[in-house]
């Protein structure tokens, strides 16, 4: 008799019928069942975020959704095992296979993956709705055209007196290591700067040190920068002319917009020969086609002496557009190509976490399980205590994880001689199956640490060393992840078949 489920079609129902005779252990699973619903679900969530009223230029509604969204998530995965509670050939004794325990996981995977793609489903449909109001192009136009049009309008406003200063590039900055450092000192009342000074003084160069890297960056970027020779430079630090400013876009947007040397460049050739009148009413067309329908619940002050940005922010009103037109942009920046690996590690370990512990809870008895995730909880509270009153930099915390899976696993082994279904060595193979996949990461984490006395990002590494730690730190994740799959149909099979055969105390 075939299995009818609702708004299933009969090709679902056929496969649904077949598995449950043929592949009991994939049928179990439900997995097909869960794609079939959820990409309904995630269709019928799609059409109602088309529908519902959602301006661009307003605040996003991600965190109300996101927060709505976790809960379809949980109820969706606690209605999906109840579904696993009613069958399990592994806990049966069934006819089950070494790669049989890889096939189950991945698809753990798959249906967690599924029904955790829910949250975000909004945010795709709210970046499409923005990118459909606004393009990239037009919103670059219209920035640069308020910019410049109110740079040529107050061109005598702008300030004519630029700083600047002299750098050397060379190979490598000089290291000039003080004797406390000023960022993590916290100083009493009586704690003066000129204490500080009189501790460790500062060395001072002929010249800023820049490296070459630096000095593109700084050319690449359109900084004002004057070259006196191949090793020395004048940077000048010009006034910012950017009335209208972003700090929400993505990159594609940021790159395109005036800076400030270009806005002077531009007016300065620009300003003698203007119609006052046509540039104010283009800024005026383009205020009113940012301006959001929210209502501000503040008002800028920007004191007696506001600098060439605040001052014009008010008069023309830019000030009122300028959140409205971030607003829009960080909608449409959401899925751009430097968020998407954030994104991706978001989803893929909110999936990869579930599905463990999924996997762990239909290889392991109840008690087993649960008393595993208590022990978790105390190895977590164990390390933070550590780390806050030993060393805060975090070494503590990753001696204690690689100390206690090193642990774990040898009292996991211990099962081969074991005799009867010890609950303390069946919790030391679900913590070392719940942390095989993250330890080459706290490897490296502890190499890191002990190696610099900074974190990397302020270590003073420069950009070409950063990236390559971050290559390192994405080694280590796909490591630890080969491992898991390793060891699934190989020792993780061994150790839960030995251990849930024999004989209860």
């Amino acid at each position: 008799m075939t299995n009818k489920r609702p708004l299933a079609p009969s090709i679902l129902n056929k496969l649904d019928n077949y598995l449950l005779l043929n592949k009991p252990e994939i049928w179990s699973a439900r997995t097909h069942l869960v794609i079939y619903y959820g990409l309904l679900f995630m269709a019928l969530l799609a059409g109602i975020c088309f529908i519902i009223p959602d301006d661009a230029r307003t605040s996003s509604n991600l965190y109300f959704w996101a927060m709505f969204m976790t809960v379809v998530c949980i109820i969706a995965i606690i209605g999906w095992l109840l579904f696993l509670l009613r069958f399990n050939v592994f806990k049966r004794f069934g006819n089950i296979t070494a790669f049989g325990r890889l096939s189950t996981f991945l698809l753990y995977f798959i249906s967690v993956g599924t029904i955790v793609a829910f949250a975000f489903v909004q945010p795709a449909v709210e970046t499409i709705r923005a990118n459909k109001a606004y393009s990239d192009a037009e919103i670059i136009n219209d920035i640069n055209t308020i910019n410049l049009n109110i740079c040529k309008l107050e061109f005598d406003s702008i300030p004519t007196e630029w700083d600047y200063d002299t750098v050397v590039v060379v190979a490598k900055p000089s290291e000039r290591k003080l004797a406390i450092d000023y960022e993590d000192y916290e100083a009493s009342d009586e704690a003066t700067v000129d204490t500080l000074h009189a501790i460790m003084p500062y060395v001072h160069l002929p010249f800023k040190e820049v490296t070459r890297e630096d000095i593109n960056e700084q050319i690449n970027r359109g900084d004002s920068i004057i070259k006196i020779n191949d090793s020395l430079y004048q940077v000048y630090d010009n006034p910012n002319l950017r009335v209208l400013s972003l700090y929400r876009a993505g990159k594609h947007i940021d790159t395109s917009i005036f800076n400030s040397m270009q806005l002077y460049r531009l007016a300065y050739k620009q300003h003698k020969n203007i119609d006052t009148a046509a540039l104010k009413k283009e800024v005026k067309r383009l205020i009113t086609k940012y301006k959001s329908p929210e209502k501000r619940q503040y008002t800028d002050d920007y004191g007696e002496n506001p600098s060439f940005t605040e001052r014009y922010s008010m008069d023309y009103g830019v000030d009122d557009i300028g959140t409205s037109i971030n607003n829009v942009c960080h909608r449409k920046a959401t899925w751009d190509k430097e968020n998407l690996p954030d994104l991706f590690r978001l989803f893929f370990y909110f999936t990869f976490v579930i599905s463990l512990l999924v996997f762990i809870f239909r290889h392991t008895s109840t008690k087993a399980f649960f008393l595993s995730l208590l022990a978790a909880f105390v190895l977590l509270i164990l390390s933070t205590l550590l780390s806050a009153f030993i060393d805060k930099r975090g070494i503590p915390s990753a001696i204690v994880y690689l100390g206690f899976f090193a642990l774990f696993a040898i009292l996991a082994s211990v099962v081969v001689r074991s005799k009867k279904r010890n609950i303390v060595v069946g919790i030391s193979i679900n913590l070392f199956v719940m942390m095989v996949a993250f330890v080459p990461n706290i490897a490296l984490n502890l190499y890191e640490l002990l190696t610099y006395a900074k974190p990397l990002y302020a270590s003073g590494l420069n950009n070409n060393m950063l990236e390559h730690y971050k290559d390192y730190r994405l080694y280590s994740e796909l490591l630890g992840i080969v491992m898991l799959i390793v060891l699934i149909p190989t020792y993780i099979h061994w150790l839960y078949r030995k251990w849930f055969a024999l004989p209860q105390d």
